[in-house]
């Protein structure tokens, strides 16, 4: 019963607020004690208080009953990112009669979206006329976020009550991690030879395979065309390749953090920030990402060189969410055998126990060159006796962009 009524007075309030404006819940409020002032007293001018605010209100219900057409055009972004605001032009365009009094805002934003001020509402918009409005959002938490309600209104004819005239929902929203863009990443990786290679990679001129011929389909690039084929067949045909060579780079992540410790949350959230922050260092310069997520079982995705999306990886970093103890011994199996083909391999660890251990000392015997990054205030007990190159970094750090190369 107490979980009913909690859910029936968060609904009224919400409806409260999204119907009233600010200056609409003053003047109810004051209404409100002007009519508990009439009933006590006999002073003529709590009466004139108690009947002017009520004609205020009354004469706003009576002005939504007007009959008004709006419509409602914009196009919402796919992406944004943490902390920066996301700026949305919207059009309006009335149907018929002059309207006035008409803006636009989002209502009922998810915990992790503000909106940093109401946007401003236009005195008039003329008779199947348009005008343009800007709304803007800032998320603060990256995610997927989903059904956003964008609603246009009018507060005719006193400002106090928003009539809703139309609406347009966002249907997804990708918030990436907020980080700060590293300017080096010390990689001692060459390209090393890739079973099969890939056949769709970007780069030119790295020890390109041929494979065969094909028919040109559009986007192919010219220097491919195979001219005595071409000449023979009558039609363009296309030599085909794949590379075997080039730089695989793995990226770790260690997912373990308790949900209720902020501090554990925010160095999670700090990973995940430096994590976004290699990836948009490696994918600028053409290396295969093949990206790990420790968990009840290892995540895996792989992007670069048009082998997948690195929006795809970014939107894989806003979507993820803590683990609470995840077990390495039972994901290091599979871990070893993607190994293969690797070129350098960055463990991103918020910490060193001797399951961090164990599991850098099983990937080092793939004898793939590594990387350890350990997110924590201080130094952990025991790295200084680590056989391999490790750097300890400050959460808060990552947090403020003091961190710009590894």
């Amino acid at each position: 019963m107490p979980a009913v009524l909690s859910s029936l007075v968060s609904r009224l309030s919400f409806h409260w607020m999204q119907h009233f404006t600010p200056q609409g819940l003053i003047v109810f409020i004051a209404l409100a004690i002007a009519t508990l002032s009439s009933f006590s007293s006999f002073i003529v001018p709590v009466h004139h208080c108690f009947f002017g605010l009520l004609f205020l209100l009354l004469a706003s219900l009576a002005g939504r009953l007007l009959p008004r057409k709006l419509a409602l055009q914009t196009t919402f972004p796919v992406t944004g990112q943490a902390g920066k605001p996301i700026d949305i032009m919207v059009s309006l365009a009335s149907v018929g009669n002059e309207l006035y009094h008409v803006g636009a805002d989002f209502f009922r934003l998810p915990r992790g979206i503000t909106q940093p001020r109401h946007n401003v509402v236009l005195p008039l918009v003329p008779s199947d006329g348009k005008v343009h409005l800007r709304c803007r959002i800032l998320p603060v938490k990256r995610g997927i976020y989903s059904n956003l309600t964008l609603a246009a209104y009018s507060t005719f004819p006193f400002g106090l009550l928003r009539r809703f005239l139309a609406f347009s929902v966002w249907h997804r929203l990708i918030v990436i991690p907020a980080y700060c863009p590293l300017k080096t990443i010390s990689l001692p990786a060459a390209s090393r030879y890739q079973p099969g290679g890939l056949r769709f990679a970007s780069g030119i001129g790295e020890s390109l395979e041929y494979i065969g011929n094909r028919e040109y389909t559009p986007g192919d690039s010219g220097r491919h065309i195979d001219f005595r084929s071409f000449a023979r067949l009558a039609k363009p045909i296309v030599r085909e390749y794949r590379e075997e060579y080039f730089c695989r780079v793995a990226l770790f992540l260690d997912t373990c953090a308790s949900a209720k410790s902020r501090e554990s949350r925010n160095r999670f959230e700090s990973a995940v920030s430096l994590c976004a922050a290699i990836t948009d260092y490696l994918a600028s310069r053409d290396y295969v990402i093949d990206f790990f997520a420790s968990g009840s079982e290892l995540h895996f995705f792989r992007s670069g060189r048009s082998t997948g999306s690195d929006m795809g990886l970014m939107e894989t970093l806003a979507a993820l969410s803590p683990e609470k103890s995840p077990s390495f011994s039972t994901i290091i199996p599979a871990l070893c055998d993607a190994m293969r083909g690797v070129s350098f391999m960055i463990f991103v660890l918020q910490g060193w126990n001797t399951e961090h251990q164990a599991l850098v000392r099983a990937l080092s015997e793939t004898r793939c060159p590594l990387k350890i990054i350990i997110i924590d205030k201080s130094q952990p007990a025991g790295i200084s006796s680590c056989p391999w190159p490790v750097q300890v970094l400050n959460p808060q750090s990552i947090m403020d962009g003091g961190v710009d190369s590894l």
